[in-house]
């Protein structure tokens, strides 16, 4: 990577930016990014994790908050992500700039809280394709990467990559259609959605259908994350 590009990465940390984002494009590796950054930047605790998706569970949100409240850099690969990457820039930003009374939170399970410590914040990049499709970035600052940039990087040891997000199931209209047959005979359904939700018994593949049918978006992961807490989802 040119050593301009990388002078603006340690600019940044001089200056104590807390996000910015590095732009590539498609036929560049978001990975081989990173090696170049940790093979140039080798005096910065960097951490790299990939979003596969915008569902991260608690774990998950977790790592990526300790990480960026330890005082690490952390590298983050735009999968598959469409809202939880904007939602983490503008958090992270706005908590680093007052985090001893500022709260802030992004998606279901990253929040930020107010610090007593010294421990100096970390900074979060974040490594998005030029075509990116998602909600819109609003990072501190940018940085433009070319393929020139990260040549040789094959030839340079890559640090672990944690990856995040589990991955969305796509469901047909048909197999939606048919979700009931998997039910085995004598299968006791609930008589109305509000019952599945009120519920304490198991839900059943026809119950499942019709929720899918009532609230077909980003929620129904919440639900059903809550009746398999609840030991409702055999």
């Amino acid at each position: 990577m040119p050593i301009e590009a990388v002078e603006k990465i340690r600019l940044f940390g001089r200056l104590k930016v807390p996000a910015f984002a590095l732009f590539h494009g498609a036929t560049t590796s978001p990975r081989a990014i990173c090696a170049q950054i940790v093979s140039s930047l080798a005096e910065t605790r960097v951490v790299i994790a990939e979003l596969r998706s915008d569902h991260i569970d608690n774990e998950e949100g977790a790592f990526l908050r300790d990480v960026l409240m330890e005082g690490h850099l952390l590298l983050l690969i735009i999968g598959e992500a469409r809202a939880l990457p904007a939602e983490l820039l503008r958090a992270w930003g706005t908590f680093a700039e007052d985090s001893q009374h500022t709260y802030a939170g992004a998606g279901r399970f990253i929040r930020f809280e107010p610090t007593r410590g010294s421990q100096p914040l970390g900074m979060l990049g974040i490594i998005v394709p030029k075509n990116y499709a998602g909600e819109r970035l609003r990072p501190t600052a940018v940085v433009l990467v070319s393929d020139d940039d990260v040549s040789g990087a094959a030839a340079l040891s890559l640090p672990d990559v944690r990856v995040l997000g589990r991955r969305a199931l796509a469901l047909s209209m048909k197999a939606l259609c048919f979700l009931h047959h998997r039910d085995d005979p004598g299968a006791q359904h609930h008589g109305s959605v509000s019952e599945i939700m009120a519920g304490a018994r198991s839900v059943t593949w026809a119950d499942l259908q019709r929720l899918l049918r009532s609230q077909p978006d980003q929620h129904m992961l919440a639900i059903l994350e809550g009746f398999a807490q609840r030991g409702r989802l055999a």
